[in-house]
């Protein structure tokens, strides 16, 4: 005997209907706008004219984010790197920054970038990190004799634009190598 057979104490799905009454209502959707509960929320409209991103003018911003990204042989990348700079380069400071720079024997000039929690948060840290890169590009052609930098932001570099943060990097950059 086979247990499994229907209408022997096994599976009762044989005897179940699968056709639904069509005089009966979407069982899923109980009203036409859902729960009532909640109080519907109405959606804001976007605002026209130029917005102000994060400290920064429109056009700045637009400026930002349509550079290329910084190749891979413009950047400090490894660990080992980073503490070679720390040890042997010249330490240049500045209110909101810390430069360290080595002078390298290739042609290009590489740039990497530390800023810490104190800074502020991340998008916070990655604003201070973009201004830099930014500053680099328009930097790195005129930096003679090529060096590795590293730019270590101090907390207080959070409160400044980019063209603030460029003057401040090159005025120190400038002052590294007179000395």
């Amino acid at each position: 005997m086979d247990i499994w057979a229907p209408g022997r104490g096994g599976s009762n799905e044989a005897h179940v209907s699968t056709k639904q009454h069509s005089t009966q209502a979407n069982p899923r959707v109980s009203q036409p706008h859902g729960d009532t509960r909640r109080p519907r929320r109405t959606q804001a409209t976007a605002s026209q004219g130029a917005e102000e991103a994060d400290r920064q003018h429109s056009a700045e911003a637009t400026a930002l984010t349509t550079r290329a990204r910084l190749p891979r042989h413009a950047r400090v990348r490894s660990r080992r790197e980073y503490l070679a700079l720390q040890r042997d380069g010249r330490r240049q400071t500045t209110p909101h920054f810390v430069l360290l720079a080595r002078p390298r024997s290739d042609a290009r000039s590489r740039l990497g970038i530390t800023v810490s929690r104190k800074v502020g948060n991340a998008v916070t840290r990655n604003y201070v990190k973009r201004c830099v890169r930014e500053w680099f590009r328009h930097q790195r052609r005129q930096i003679v004799p090529a060096l590795d930098l590293v730019v270590i932001a101090r907390p207080g570099a959070a409160d400044l634009n980019c063209t603030v943060i460029a003057a401040e990097l090159t005025k120190s950059l400038s002052a590294g190598k007179r000395s």
